[in-house]
């Protein structure tokens, strides 16, 4: 070999051991293995295997883009490595012609394909049998001292690469049964770790006390005076009911008043001379106090039309176009009047959430509109029997009442958001739990109502 040659091939080896100290990954040092040591030294097959978790793998065929684990041509070359690594000589490198591989066990396993000359090069053997390695064929000459002591050179430094990207292939099998069973270890004691058992359960801002605003009687909403929310001070008006019957009832009275008074006034004046209409004196005086009482109720109920507000405080109510127009029963509830200051929360624990609680116990509310400042609530009150949600289906009613400060320390009026009617999440906790348990709680649970066990 002139001194050009072997200056070119020393180039094309340096700049191959490069690219296999750059590869990424296990992949493509594997391909670039099959491919690119063609530039080397020639050959017509290349085969880069590893073993692993999965049994032998081959990771790479030069020419192949990609290898198919299940084509009868990869579980044939699997079949041929598999026979090798259990061969004492497969510990190390070596070169086997066809002939003498056709006359010795398993030689059947490459006889119909077109190969003269075979060479073994095992990349890692931490006890001796290779844990990874190439699989080279060639048809015409065989492998010189040479060649053998390149790919040596080159098992070496691919070695060096697959144990930087897979350091775990360099573990011992005594190594391997000793991590499984570090591993069983901890995660047993992992499993008998207590923690506090926690569900969640929706939430929402409620007031502790408030007033109802009802229809006075029969009748049609005219106008709704206020907006949603608003503000109201003790006395102002709210609802204006119909005023059409009660109006002309209140005129029907007023009239009737009127002629019955005129009819008492005029038989005082005859009184004096006349001693029947002194008699009819008494009678008219009975009517008019009749028509007084029927004028005077019908006042009241024109007033009863204006409904005001019982305390100060919020109006609480849907819509104000919803209610214009719609025809109320005596007692129906039109809004109510709450106060924002005394504010409570309302908790709804859906039955296959149920875990055990206990009063005055500590809560978080996380606020739909302020997740990430949550508000410390304690539980005041459990309700036993069940009520029907229509999102939730079957949940368990209880009541909480916010503490003095939130987990951040600011006031609880003060954080955005915590205004009634504002919803959230709120996580309940209970008491102490193997930590296997507060992982298969719900597993278990609906496994239960499966199987009805």
């Amino acid at each position: 070999m002139s001194d050009t040659s072997q200056v070119t091939f020393l180039s094309a080896l340096v700049h191959l051991e490069k690219r296999l100290r750059q590869a990424e990954s296990v992949n493509t040092l594997s391909y670039r293995l099959a491919n690119e040591t063609r530039n080397l030294v020639q050959y017509e097959q290349l085969i880069v295997w590893r073993f692993g978790k999965r049994g032998i793998t081959l990771s790479a065929v030069s020419g192949v883009d990609r290898v198919e684990a299940l084509a009868p041509f990869a579980r044939q070359f699997q079949e041929l490595i598999r026979h090798f690594r259990a061969e004492e000589r497969g510990k190390g490198l070596f070169d086997l012609g066809r002939e003498e591989f056709l006359r010795g066990p398993g030689g059947e396993l490459l006889a119909d394909l077109p190969w003269q000359h075979l060479l073994w090069v095992p990349l890692a053997a931490p006890e001796g049998v290779p844990c990874a390695g190439l699989l080279v064929f060639r048809e015409h000459s065989a492998w010189n001292e040479q060649e053998k002591k390149l790919f040596e050179h080159l098992a070496g430094t691919a070695h060096h690469a697959w144990k930087f990207l897979q350091p775990r292939l360099e573990r011992t099998p005594r190594q391997r049964r000793w991590a499984g069973l570090a591993l069983v270890a901890v995660l047993l004691a992992l499993s008998c770790f207590p923690v506090r058992l926690s569900v969640l359960a929706l939430g929402k801002v409620v007031a502790q006390e408030m007033m109802l605003v009802t229809a006075a009687h029969d009748g049609v909403v005219d106008q709704i005076h206020v907006q949603p929310n608003q503000v109201v001070t003790r006395g102002e008006l709210l609802v204006t009911l119909d005023q059409t019957n009660f109006s002309n009832q209140l005129n029907v009275a007023r009239q009737a008043s009127e002629v019955v008074k005129a009819q008492y006034q005029h038989a005082q004046q005859r009184s004096f001379s006349d001693p029947e209409a002194r008699e009819n004196t008494l009678l008219f005086r009975a009517q008019l106090q009749q028509k007084q009482a029927e004028l005077e109720y019908a006042e009241s109920m024109l007033q009863r039309t204006l409904i005001t507000a019982p305390r100060d405080g919020v109006a609480l109510f849907s819509d104000v176009n919803a209610w214009r127009g719609r025809p109320v029963a005596t007692g129906e509830r039109i809004m109510t009047v709450a106060s924002p200051q005394a504010v409570e929360l309302e908790v709804l624990l859906p039955v296959e959430e149920t875990i055990y609680l206990k009063l005055e116990e500590p809560a978080l509310f996380f606020l739909n509109v302020a997740p990430n400042r949550p508000l410390t609530v304690t539980i005041e009150r459990i309700g036993y029997e069940t009520i029907s949600d229509p999102v939730l289906g079957p949940v368990y009613p209880l009541k909480a009442v916010f503490a003095a400060d939130a987990i951040s320390g600011s006031r609880v009026d003060s954080i955005p958001g915590a205004r009634i009617g504002a919803r959230g999440t709120v996580r309940l906790y209970g008491k102490k739990v193997p930590l296997i348990y507060a992982l298969l709680r719900k597993p278990l649970t609906h496994l239960r109502l499966h199987l009805g066990v």
